[in-house]
């Protein structure tokens, strides 16, 4: 990026229903790229982004049909990439030359997956940026990462792209990849340049998560059904590797398709060693056979948030969960929190009606406020509130009762910390640390807070964001929350 000419971009993706909330459905898919080598306050200004295509409905294409799609701006892209002489100008007599790379791509999961080639949430290897299965999930720390490996990624590729169609869904589902069409980009490293999205990831899912179903907080009693009674689909039409798509797409553009597929190979084959001794990609063994579990559980001292000091206690008197939960009584203190705290005008408000269907769900930056700010204002009051009648209980071990309700407060304070840092606009390298030493504390105090309710993919994604912050800089750069309001 430095070199004169040098130019980098982000491809973005993303769908959205182009009637609004109406029940009338027509998906629309604007394809942008953003440019990198403008500050962050620039290069979501309407005037600097490109909008290479829009997708049009009704429905979202699959991801073979992307591929399609996406080929007269791969192949504009290769062009860039070799240098393009652009033509001389009053302030440039001689012209100047460019050249163009994609560095990253940022979406959402679903739409990432479609774009990148890597498999969603239902798969064995779920995750894009290591080898853990699913039934590794619990296990937590960077102990437990085995990055996904170039040379590997490259050779299920070409697998793939040689197999038939019955075996290219078999590699799909037992390695989590397939081909993408960026993978004919001579520079593109999807186990490298595949960005996470924490307005998703943090702030949508795992906190969202924790609120609804460790605190309780219903954002409305629809959307608490619906969440409680959704199932997976291993076989959702959006992670198929069905080849079955619009005959007259197919029609247009077979034959480029073809020759497409034939310089991937080539560029796949010249990239991978030519020994005869290189191994097939093989699921890397469970973590306990190579890395023992290391590291200490003592908190950092850097850390001046919230720290709690204790390990969690071996046994804890889990029914007594309920009495520390945000909902009945304590959830009607909110709107009176919400309404008591002062705040500057230039936030966003959360709805004082919140948990009713009428509140309608919460955006992103309402669920962050409602964390930063009255999540532990109303935990003081409840605790209060507890102390005040803790004599009058005699039911229960109130020491235990006592003991749980301090668990539960240390544990949504990790996240608390998690999202302050995951959401600054600068960070350093004591950020990336105490990131993941809240984030290790906050999942294993679920695990013991929450037997019954088992980690997702989130919650495992969420130990990456420390890499990312390594190889991106602030989480909040890459969020979607400022590239969905240029749609």
């Amino acid at each position: 990026m430095s070199i004169p000419g040098a130019l980098s971009f982000s491809i973005y993706v993303d769908w959205f229903n182009a009637h609004g909330k109406s029940t009338r459905l027509a998906s629309i898919g604007p394809i942008m790229l953003i440019c990198l080598n403008l500050p962050p306050s620039e290069r979501l200004k309407p005037e600097n982004v490109y909008d290479a295509r829009t997708i049009l409905g009704p429905k979202e294409p699959t991801a073979l049909q992307l591929n399609y799609l996406l080929m007269p701006l791969i192949k504009e892209l290769k062009e860039l990439w070799q240098g393009y002489h652009l033509s001389p100008t009053s302030t440039g007599p001689s012209g100047s030359f460019i050249h163009v790379a994609i560095l990253t791509a940022i979406a959402d999961v679903v739409a990432m997956c479609k774009l990148t080639g890597f498999i969603s949430h239902p798969g064995i290897h779920f995750c894009n940026f290591c080898t853990i299965q699913k039934a590794q999930i619990e296990e937590i720390g960077p102990q437990f990462h085995y990055t996904r490996s170039y040379q590997n990624h490259k050779s299920t590729i070409a697998k793939w792209l040689r197999a038939t169609p019955q075996q290219r869904q078999e590699i799909f589902s037992e390695y989590g990849v397939r081909y993408s069409i960026l993978e004919d980009l001579p520079y593109w490293e999807a186990t490298r340049m595949v960005n996470l999205d924490i307005m998703h990831n943090l702030i949508l899912e795992i906190l969202k998560d924790h609120a609804t179903f460790k605190l309780c907080i219903p954002e409305s009693k629809s959307r608490i059904y619906f969440r409680s009674h959704r199932k997976y689909n291993d076989t959702n039409s959006s992670d198929s590797d069905s080849m079955t798509s619009n005959s007259s797409l197919d029609k247009i553009t077979l034959r480029e398709a073809h020759s497409l597929r034939r310089d991937a190979e080539k560029i796949i084959n010249e990239a991978l060693p030519t020994t005869s001794t290189q191994k097939t990609y093989h699921p890397m063994p469970t973590p306990h056979m190579q890395h023992p579990s290391g590291g200490s559980e003592e908190i950092p001292s850097f850390d001046a948030d919230y720290i709690p000091t204790s390990e969690i206690p071996s046994e804890l008197d889990i029914s007594a969960l309920s009495d520390h939960q945000i909902k009945g009584e304590a959830l009607e203190h909110l709107p009176q929190i919400m309404f008591d705290t002062i705040i500057p005008s230039s936030w966003t408000r959360v709805p004082h009606k919140m948990g009713s269907p009428s509140s309608g769900n919460l955006k992103a930056a309402e669920w962050a406020l409602l964390y930063k700010v009255y999540i532990p204002f109303s935990m003081l009051t409840q605790q209060m509130l507890s102390d005040e009648h803790k004599y009058t209980n005699t039911q229960r071990n109130m020491g235990q009762s006592e003991e749980t309700e301090n668990e539960l407060t240390k544990n949504t304070f990790h996240l608390i910390n998690a999202i302050k840092i995951g959401t600054k606009g600068t960070v350093s390298m004591d950020d990336a640390t105490a990131f993941a030493e809240h984030c290790k504390k906050f999942c294993l105090s679920n695990q013991h807070l929450f037997p019954k309710q088992k980690s997702k993919p989130n919650h495992h994604f969420a130990d990456h964001i420390p890499k990312i912050f390594q190889h991106w800089g602030p989480a909040q750069a890459s969020a979607t929350w400022g590239y969905e309001l240029v749609i």
